[in-house]
């Protein structure tokens, strides 16, 4: 019975400290949850750009096979060899044309919706100027074909290659900025969960001096000063906590039935 109502004490000492364990607990659950949603998110990201970054380099190295081709075809404009030079220049085209298409296909604002388009437009307007310097070597004008290849299909392709060099440029400058960006939120959250458990302890540790002071230093105070005033020989003392089922209820009881003897016994002296 005794290791029952000192069971019942305990408690309530400890429920602050198992409640704060809970949260403390719950707030490490919703740290990693956090956290491993956050790693998912900066992979997507990470992925989704290195795809720019290689869709990009893989536009600039067709592209300039197909400029490359186009070469091979002004020096070698007769013969088999012209025809294969012809072909690898059709596939290097094509190879540029699928790059561009991945690219718009990971276009995710309007910004990068309308760079495509115009990346998309610039290299059939250069690809239609590099067929006609090919067209016109194949058939036995080497001079027209270098004259169109070097005063028209030239600029034409800096100017890819630079729109080409920036996207690159710009993935590099994204890929940086979210893994900053990355790092921020995770400090931010540590720090907050840091706080967060400090503050849960600071309130268990509150909660605990709070259940100490009003359930057991108040009633053994009060009880101490009623057993003073009954030592004193006033019996007219209010003893409170004889309700209670803890260890301060039982030493409650025990005065009351001490106050009641002394009761009994100057009535008994007075007759």
């Amino acid at each position: 019975m005794k290791t029952l109502k000192n069971f019942s004490l305990l408690v309530k000492i400890i429920i602050p400290l198992v409640m704060t364990t809970l949260v403390a607990l719950g707030l490490v659950i919703y740290a990693r949850q956090a956290l491993s949603q956050l790693a998912d998110q900066t992979r997507e990201i990470v992925q989704v750009q290195t795809a720019r970054q290689g869709h990009a380099l893989n536009l600039q190295i067709a592209m300039t096979e197909a400029a490359l081709q186009n070469r091979n075809i002004l020096i070698h404009s007769t013969g088999q060899r012209s025809k294969d030079f012809r072909a690898r220049q059709a596939a290097a085209i094509e190879a540029t044309y699928e790059a561009q298409a991945k690219l718009a296909a990971l276009a995710d604002t309007p910004d990068r919706v309308a760079a495509n388009a115009d990346l998309r437009r610039g290299l059939e307007v250069y690809f239609a100027v590099l067929n006609r310097s090919s067209e016109a070597a194949l058939n036995n004008d080497p001079v027209a074909g270098n004259t169109i290849a070097q005063a028209e299909a030239a600029p034409l392709r800096v100017k890819l290659r630079d729109q080409a060099t920036q996207r690159i440029n710009l993935v590099k400058s994204e890929l940086k900025a979210s893994a900053a960006h990355a790092d921020e939120i995770v400090r931010s959250t540590t720090t907050m969960l840091l706080s967060s458990a400090a503050v849960g302890l600071l309130a268990a540790l509150g909660s605990a001096g709070l259940i100490v002071i009003f359930a057991i230093a108040r009633p053994v105070n009060a009880m101490g000063a009623a057993m003073g005033r009954l030592a004193s020989g006033d019996l007219t003392v209010t003893v409170d906590g004889t309700d209670r089922k803890d260890e301060i209820g039982l030493l409650a009881r025990s005065l009351e039935v001490f106050k009641r003897n002394a009761i009994d016994g100057r009535r008994s002296r007075c007759a």
